[in-house]
């Protein structure tokens, strides 16, 4: 496979990460993810390791909120051979029930492997700093 089909795809399959997220489709979220993912998020003492524990994290995390929205802000694609990594900035907007919106802006980076033909994720790094939502 050419270098710019596979940049392609991973794009893809990020895009469908992020949109799976956004649009509260959390089994096509979590489909995307390698059985044994890593999620370092600073928030968290230490990384969340596998799906069922990064699946049990967001489910806590989704059900405590009214709404929530990622963005990723200029990623850059790089593949090489059968591993992917998508390098953003990233807004995560969300509102807890009863509270207010709270915006999280930082840096994002993912990797991913190409896996029987299709890039799953394997491991995601955050590195964030809360700011107070604009209230004009």
């Amino acid at each position: 496979m050419d270098d710019s089909r596979a940049r392609m795809e991973l794009e893809a399959a990020f895009c469908a990460s992020v949109q799976g997220y956004n649009d509260g489709l959390f089994e096509d979220y979590i489909a995307g993810m390698h059985a044994n993912v890593s999620y370092d998020i600073p928030t968290y003492a230490a990384p969340l390791l596998g799906k069922t524990i990064v699946r049990g994290m967001y489910e806590d995390f989704l059900g405590e909120l009214d709404a929530f929205h990622w963005e990723a802000i200029g990623p850059v694609f790089v593949v090489a051979g059968d591993t992917g990594v998508v390098l953003s900035g990233f807004r995560h907007t969300f509102t807890p029930i009863g509270k207010p919106e709270i915006v999280s802006e930082g840096r994002n980076t993912v990797v991913f492997t190409r896996e029987r033909g299709r890039w799953v994720k394997v491991a995601e790094s955050l590195c964030h700093k809360p700011v107070l939502a604009d209230k004009g």
